[in-house]
């Protein structure tokens, strides 16, 4: 069995790690895939379960359950468009005119 690709928060460092497998085939809600699909219960007693396959979790560093990056915790859609336009700009994140598009860029993406 293999495991899944989950964030330290989706992951609970006080949950049972009792993984299990759901049985049948579950649809990615990215690409629409079939995957095996997993279930665990947290000590606090709430389910988690995945909703992405792993594909798309790995090749995206996003967390199978909430779809956030599982570094930073935000939405992956977020972080790609916030590093292409640090790259755009040359890469120099102490540039004022670069923290303010990305925060606009963060304002807009709150408002949705």
């Amino acid at each position: 069995m293999s495991l899944p690709y989950i964030c330290k928060r989706c992951l609970d460092t006080n949950s049972q790690k009792s993984f299990s497998e759901l049985p049948g085939g579950h649809q990615c809600s990215k690409c629409i895939d079939q995957y095996t699909a997993f279930k665990w219960k947290t000590l606090s007693g709430e389910i988690m379960k995945t909703h992405l396959c792993f594909n798309c979790a790995q090749k995206s560093s996003a967390c199978q359950v909430c779809g956030l990056d599982v570094v930073y915790f935000i939405p992956v859609e977020l972080r790609d468009r916030t590093l292409k336009i640090i790259t755009l700009e040359g890469g120099d994140i102490n540039d004022n005119g670069l923290v303010r598009k990305i925060m606009d860029l963060v304002r807009e993406e709150v408002k949705s």
